[in-house]
């Protein structure tokens, strides 16, 4: 028999390798996901037929639907969010059609580029607030441009990741300011489009969609995507936002951070949006239904209203997020503009007024995954063993994890991994737990070039926090107490979040915020032998490949 709830709001995040979508009811989620391939025919090329990610997204849909008909649950949907990894693009002709596979943030072939972009823009970082990288929009474009000018000249628009989704959804044309933000051709001081730095970069400034607040509505979904993924026709479908911003929001850390700023200058109890609503393009849309949108507070208004002195300005970071996956990131909110460093990024978030600052590592899980993989070994044998106190950690064992090169704080392309200091008396169990060492080296690294206080509040999320052991040596390493929560998936909490204010308001609302995860405090003790490992850490770097640029 069929229960009687209140509708369902959905959250989809389309990761890297794989779709995740969980469906809300009240206090419970039903979740499932669908992986797909990633191409990479010769090193630096990374792609994904855009066609596998609605294929995955019926997949996880109809996996949902059967759960809730397991449960007695009525499918009736509300609203849908969506989240997604940040950076790449589809590039869409005039009709729509996709032209070419979605180009991911880990493609290579733009980075012959970087060089170029700082030449002629050297004078602009202050405003584009972020360095040139491989993998960044900007440069997968100029890559674009000179190696494939038929394809960059038959392009009508490019759309990122979530983007695409929204409009083999719905129809619409647009983006929000989290994913444009991390384009390298967004201008902080004036929240739009950099038109200055992308006419010096030689680019067509139209391919690019319209910028538009997270929360506004983004369509709903019309028959033609209803029969290819499964999903009821007419449900409404938010902008939505990048993975890290619905991450941010979704675990309900920054909560009050939102709240007391929303209040600190909304006339309108919290409700907020950046500015009038753009419209967007829609091809072959349905119409919107319901969708009245709420002009509050400007982007620009909000960053100017009077503020309360919260812990987390950039000036003294009180409180941080870190997430632990194939990368990790470590965020903190700001307000405003903060100085640029090369060696950390900065983010729109999804929450008006509200930025991001972020360290990025590339080699978290993706290095543990290799030397798992190299060593034929499995972390549970070795968090046993540590537990039972068969294995310690070693204090003359080193791991560099940077099998991919590194972004923050180096921005170093070209560094590599290595094992330090090894001897015959070292067993496989060593070169593990020195490799989580490594990884945990880097984590501090990351706090430490975000300034995070020794005693800030440091929120843990990402799949591998499950592991206690784990999070004991990040804690020592770091020399922090952390909250970690054992829930997985924040981005695709956050992104349900932002679809039901968007069916609700139509805008940010600070009255209806994610509730803060369940988290446990870690603090572990760090052995005195710490600090004189991470100087080793530090300088081994240093010694193999230099300082900062």
């Amino acid at each position: 028999m069929s229960q009687t709830c209140a509708p369902l709001h959905i959250g989809i995040d389309l990761g890297t390798g794989s779709l995740k979508l969980s469906a809300y009811a009240g206090e419970r989620a039903f979740s499932a996901s669908c992986g797909y391939d990633i191409f990479s025919p010769e090193p630096g090329i990374a792609e994904t037929d855009p066609e596998a990610w609605i294929a995955a997204l019926k997949t996880a849909w109809l996996a949902v639907c059967a759960q809730l008909q397991n449960a007695g649950l009525p499918i009736e949907l509300a609203s849908i969010g969506l989240s997604a990894q940040m950076h790449g693009f589809v590039p869409i002709s005039e009709t729509g059609a996709a032209l070419h596979n979605a180009i991911l943030w880990a493609d290579l072939r733009g980075a012959a580029y970087a060089g170029l972009y700082s030449s002629l823009l050297a004078g602009s970082f202050d405003r584009l607030m972020n360095a040139p990288a491989a993998g960044l929009t900007a440069l997968i474009l100029l890559w674009m441009k000179h190696h494939e000018p038929e394809l960059y000249a038959k392009t009508h628009y490019i759309l990122f990741p979530k983007d695409y989704l929204r409009f083999r959804l719905t129809g619409d044309i647009a983006t929000d300011p989290g994913d444009a933000s991390a384009s390298l051709l967004y201008d902080f001081r004036t929240c739009r489009w950099a038109e200055d730095a992308i006419e010096a970069l030689g680019m067509d400034h139209s391919k690019l969609p319209v910028i538009r607040d997270s929360f506004s509505p983004g369509g709903v979904v019309t028959g033609k995507a209803s029969r290819e993924t499964g999903l009821p026709e007419g449900v409404l479908v938010a902008t939505g936002s990048a993975d890290k911003a619905c991450e941010i929001y979704g675990s309900g850390f920054f909560g009050e951070y939102f709240r007391e700023l929303a209040l600190a200058g909304s006339p309108d109890m919290g409700i907020m949006s950046r500015q009038a609503p753009a419209r967007g393009k829609f091809l072959n849309s349905a119409p919107l239904r319901g969708t009245g949108m709420n002009s509050a507070l400007s982007r620009e208004d909000m960053h100017s209203a009077p503020f309360r002195g919260h812990d987390s300005d950039w000036q003294s970071p009180k409180a941080a997020q870190v997430s632990i996956g194939t990368g990790i990131q470590v965020v903190i909110p700001v307000r405003g503009l903060a100085p640029y460093e090369p060696g950390l990024n900065f983010f729109e978030s999804c929450v008006p007024s509200v930025r991001y600052r972020m360290a990025a590592m590339l080699n978290g899980g993706l290095a543990l995954e290799w030397v798992l993989s190299m060593l034929n070994a499995d972390w549970e044998s070795l968090y046993r063993a540590m537990d039972e106190g068969k294995t310690r950690l070693p204090q003359d064992l080193l791991f560099l994890p940077y099998l991919t090169g590194e972004r923050s704080p180096y921005q170093n392309p070209d560094a590599r991994g290595a094992w330090i200091g090894l001897g015959l008396h070292h067993t496989r169990n060593d070169l593990l737990s020195a490799a989580l060492l490594g990884v945990a080296c880097t984590i501090r690294l990351g706090m430490e070039s975000l300034g995070v206080a020794p005693d800030a509040s440091v929120y843990c999320v990402g799949g591998s926090t499950r592991f206690k052991t784990w999070m004991n040596i990040v804690s020592e390493v770091t020399g922090r107490a952390l909250f970690v929560t054992d829930q997985p998936d924040a981005s695709v909490r956050g992104a349900a979040a932002i679809g039901r204010a968007a069916a609700e308001t139509g805008a940010f609302d600070a009255r209806r915020l994610p509730a803060p995860l369940e988290t446990t405090r870690i603090e572990a003790e760090s052995p005195a032998w710490i600090e004189h490992y991470y100087s080793r850490f530090k300088s081994s770097y240093e010694a193999l490949f230099g300082g900062h640029e």
